[in-house]
């Protein structure tokens, strides 16, 4: 009606659920990104809540994500790979063979178990010139895999094998077998895994025409895929595996 008094409008003030509030100096830190949880949690407590309200109000509290940081620092491991440069990087590539090598250990299944194959591969060649199976991830599969390699070849001194940056590759036992036949140890640079292409390269081929898709029920049948039962054609999948495999190495 024209000239009645208009009532003051009341502010509404945003209420903050208890849980909230008195949790602010003694709960441990979230962050906006939970209140989806945070507002779930309310929810089954009966208290109804807006994801963004939630967020609004957690910002208000000073109430942050608590952020797992699993970090394990062990300055002397980083040391002693980094010792190892990536020769490579400053090598013209191989103009005959035996001058340069790489070597990679793959993940492999047999029945569900876990087996691994370290495999040598010259460079120049790309062919295969040492390899071994094995069910566990050690020296000892590396090292077989390069004493057959050496045997095998025979290179001479000075030639260059390059590797990932893997215990494996870094243990005493394999340094000292490279230090006895005069070869170069060379490896990754950190976070550089394109360094060891050829390798991946290679295995990405196998894991492809030879292992996807088909069931091996024993560690036999994987390295010596013609014991399978599937003819030829399981023993021509790839012909870089050549000579045949040696026997399983457990």
């Amino acid at each position: 009606m024209p000239g009645a008094a208009v009532p003051p409008v009341r502010e509404r003030r945003p209420t903050t659920p208890s849980c909230i509030t008195s949790s602010a100096s003694t709960a441990a830190p979230m962050a906006p990104t939970a209140a989806p949880r945070v507002a779930q949690a309310l929810r089954k407590q009966g208290i109804v809540a807006s994801e963004n309200r939630v967020a609004r109000l957690m910002r208000a509290a000073g109430l942050q994500g608590r952020v797992v940081r699993v970090t394990r620092r062990a300055p002397g491991v980083h040391r002693f790979f980094e010792a190892t440069d990536n020769l490579r990087v400053a090598t013209a590539p191989p103009t005959g063979i035996n001058q340069q090598w790489v070597g990679d250990v793959p993940f492999l299944k047999a029945n569900g178990r876990p087996c691994f194959l370290a495999a040598v591969m010259d460079i120049r060649s790309r062919r295969i010139v040492g390899w071994a199976f094995g069910s566990d991830r050690k020296v000892n599969l590396t090292a077989l895999a390069m004493q057959r390699a050496i045997r095998n070849r025979a290179p001479a001194r000075e030639l260059i094998f390059h590797s990932d940056r893997g215990i494996e590759y870094g243990a005493y036992h394999y340094r000292g077998i490279l230090t006895k036949h005069g070869i170069r140890q060379s490896m990754n640079r950190p976070r550089c895994y394109q360094d060891n292409a050829h390798m991946e390269s290679f295995f990405h081929t196998l894991k492809t025409e030879w292992i996807r898709g088909r069931f091996f029920a024993t560690f036999a049948e994987l390295a010596c895929p013609g014991r399978s039962g599937q003819g030829s054609r399981a023993q021509g999948l790839h012909p870089l595996l050549q000579p045949p495999p040696p026997t399983l190495e457990h």
